[in-house]
């Protein structure tokens, strides 16, 4: 059953809802009728989960047919991968922080310092997990398996810090109510911009970072990885540390409130741009192109002709050029394979690679077992990505075929095909007139 079919669109605050009054009214029933001195494990699972799940049905309710992720695997992420991800980084806290001096009660200022650093890596290493065998690793997939992840990492840590508060309650003989409201409220609204909103930006650079299916750690990957772990630990540990020297706990918690405000802010201001992006890209799938498609691949022969748009090339000029119509004529031999990418129905760019001998070589020829690349997006729908998905899904069907490479001819001042190109992969290999050769090396 469909996402969309089940609470509707605000099905997300109907879960807080439901969630709450459950929640509240467990945790009035155990303290006035039981007294209860140790924490009631409905409570604590209710009050840790429900704003989490609110998120993740939202987020399963957004999720297109296009994006290629399917319920069971984001909520695969939230259960499995919190589970896993926080059984990984708390063993490590508890190591680091024996080892600096610390305690349950009073971790040291090293382990609050690097809880960024073990946490934003042990999570990450679990999107990369539960993202196998997913064929769509985009951006927009990132921050949904992210997402889900620093969701259930929170969800999960919250049940520890509200069992700790309860505990703690019931030892100074008080009454849990209090501050177990207070616990579980502050972490709830907390958790919803720090764990979910590292992790899903994390795994976004990560996924933007793909190269044929592959994650790569480039440098932006470990520049945001910083980032996000300095966030963390600044979270962390801005509140001892203010407290430490002062002494005074009402300037601790405002340190704390006033930390969480300015990362919340800072981190839905990255995380709606990142996400806006990653929506425009998601709007295009690719398929492989057919004989049908001779007409607008013909139309990016041109628009591949005319990249600097002063060239005035027309469709009756490129057929009338055999140096520029062997690209396409003929379509479509049996060696000949290409992608087209669609926005909607709409076809909005092309790249395909064709075989040309020596005797009829292209501006890019290498060799006549390596087919020589075109690539357009039309002028409307640039900027988006779309090249690099059509780039991509050319490399994954040469590569799947056990071919040698691919080659390409790029003129000088085409600056962006020639960032493309390199990002790929490709590297020159020769010169022809005002142009490189560049090649993309597959297989030996």
């Amino acid at each position: 059953m469909a996402p969309r079919k089940w609470l509707g669109r605000k099905g997300g605050l109907l879960i807080v809802a439901l969630g709450t009054v459950l929640w509240f009214g467990n945790v009035l029933f155990e303290v006035i009728v039981f007294h209860a001195d140790e924490a009631p494990t409905a409570s604590l699972i209710v009050g840790a989960f429900t704003v989490a799940v609110a998120f993740i049905y939202t987020m399963a309710y957004r999720l297109r047919p296009t994006d290629g992720l399917s319920v069971t695997r984001l909520l695969l992420a939230f259960m499995v991968g919190g589970i896993l991800s926080i059984t990984v980084a708390g063993p490590v806290d508890a190591l680091d922080n024996l080892w600096s001096g610390g305690t349950s009660a009073d971790p040291s200022f090293v382990t609050l310092s690097l809880a960024g650093v073990v946490e934003e890596l042990a999570k990450i290493l679990i999107v990369v997990l539960v993202s196998s065998g997913l064929a769509k690793k985009n951006v927009r997939n990132g921050l949904f398996l992210g997402g889900a992840v620093g969701f259930g990492f929170a969800a999960f840590e919250n049940i520890g810090y509200a069992r700790e508060t309860w505990n703690q309650a019931a030892a100074d003989h008080v009454s849990a109510l209090p501050s177990e409201i207070y616990v579980v409220v502050t972490r709830d609204v907390v958790g919803i911009f720090g764990h979910p909103l590292f992790t899903a930006l994390l795994a976004a650079a990560l996924f933007a970072a793909v190269r044929n299916g592959r994650f790569r750690v480039t440098w932006r990957v470990v520049l945001v990885y910083l980032g996000v772990a300095f966030a963390h630990g600044l979270f962390d540990v801005t509140p001892t540390l203010v407290f430490r020297f002062t002494h005074l706990s009402g300037l601790s918690t405002f340190a704390f409130y006033t930390v969480a405000v300015i990362e919340a802010v800072a981190l839905s201001l990255i995380w709606r741009t990142v996400s806006r992006r990653a929506n425009r890209q998601g709007d295009v799938s690719t398929r492989l192109a057919t004989p049908a498609d001779m007409p607008f691949l013909a139309l990016m022969l041109v628009e591949a002709a005319n990249w600097d748009g002063r060239r005035g090339t027309t469709p009756m000029s490129v057929q009338q050029d055999p140096a520029a119509w062997h690209y396409l004529e003929g379509w479509q031999r049996p060696t000949d394979f290409g992608v087209v990418a669609l926005d909607g129905p709409v076809p909005v760019g092309a790249a395909w690679a064709r075989f040309l001998p020596q005797a009829d070589a292209g501006y890019g020829y290498v060799a006549d077992w390596v087919p020589e690349l075109t690539l357009a997006v039309t002028a409307g729908a640039r900027h988006r990505g779309i090249g690099r998905q059509l780039i991509d899904g050319l490399i994954e069907f040469a590569r799947a075929h056990n071919l040698a490479g691919l080659s390409l001819s790029v003129e000088d001042g085409n600056r962006s095909a020639r960032t493309l190109y390199e990002k790929a992969g490709f590297q020159v290999v020769g010169r022809n007139g005002n142009s490189d050769t560049m090649l993309l090396r597959l297989h030996a």
